[in-house]
């Protein structure tokens, strides 16, 4: 670029600069292009950011980890599958993720913990700025899936800890460092709200409310929310189609599509958008798949 075009200047010129102001001249252009390299790759992308993402440990959420990654961010995981799975009947760990993240150049931040629990996810944060002294985005992917008309008090508790405490304490435990942040964003895994309907609060009312919850708290605090179209592979897609039939985890999209359109937001001056990932790139999303709910 700079260095390429004063290499080729006409000889001529080049006699009347002592060896000394060359050498100079070259290390000032050679510093020149290397900021001006920061500066363009950090506007592109989420190069040297730091993004923290919950439910990172499967699905989603290690998409949209992997794909930061790939811009060389700080990716903080966070999960309660530390090393192990949360659950016998899950994959994944927070441990698996991050080797997967470091294979693609990102830098990451193991964070076991519930979001639930307020104290746990103030002392992480605070760990997170002390390892990379920033926090220019978070994404609230976490989210407990009971589909049942009548879920147990035990499901219910669940469902109100991880996907509305969870989203709030996630927000306001980074408020004050995404304000500083030339990015700042907030962007929640979770529906558009002006697709409530009666039609979604009928089969599952406690699962519907909680998720509207998660887009209000977002929208609320000048976030955005995104939500696929359709279905996607995940551990929660199969869980569906093991209980209902529906193929949403045989027939399911692909996470990484979705994580590129995270991405794109996150990337984006967008504020306040309530969104689905057709609205971001139409192309990225397979019309053949299977509609989710609340479209």
């Amino acid at each position: 670029m700079v260095l390429a075009h004063w290499l080729q200047r006409p000889s001529v010129d080049s006699h009347r600069i002592k060896p000394a102001k060359t050498y100079k001249i070259f290390l000032c252009m050679i510093c020149f292009e290397s900021f001006l390299f920061e500066k363009i790759k950090s506007k592109m992308s989420l190069y040297k950011r730091t993004v923290l993402i919950t439910g990172a440990s499967r699905g989603i959420g290690r998409a949209i980890a992997l794909r930061c990654a790939e811009d060389g961010a700080n990716v903080g995981i966070i999960s309660r599958s530390g090393r192990v799975p949360s659950h016998e009947s899950l994959d994944g760990t927070l441990r698996e993720v991050a080797c997967q993240i470091q294979d693609r150049g990102g830098n990451p931040f193991i964070m076991p913990l519930n979001v639930g629990n307020t104290t746990d996810v103030k002392l992480h944060v605070s760990k997170v700025l002390d390892k990379f002294g920033s926090i220019d985005a978070i994404v609230n992917n976490a989210s407990a899936v009971y589909v049942e008309t009548h879920p147990n008090s035990k499901q219910c508790d669940t469902m109100l800890n991880v996907n509305i405490k969870g989203t709030l304490n996630m927000i306001l435990a980074t408020c004050d460092e995404l304000n500083k942040s030339d990015i700042g964003h907030i962007l929640t895994i979770s529906p558009p709200l002006h697709t409530l309907k009666h039609l979604w609060m009928q089969p599952h009312p406690t699962y519907t409310m909680t998720k509207y919850a998660m887009s209000m708290l977002t929208i609320g605090h000048g976030g955005n929310t995104l939500w696929p179209k359709k279905l996607v592979k995940t551990a929660a897609t199969k869980m569906l189609e093991k209980k209902t039939g529906i193929p949403g985890y045989s027939r399911g999209g692909s996470a990484y599509r979705f994580a590129v359109c995270a991405h794109s937001v996150l990337c984006s001056d967008m504020t306040g958008e309530s969104l689905f990932d057709v609205d971001v790139l139409p192309n990225m999303v397979d019309e053949n798949g299977v509609d989710d709910i609340f479209i």
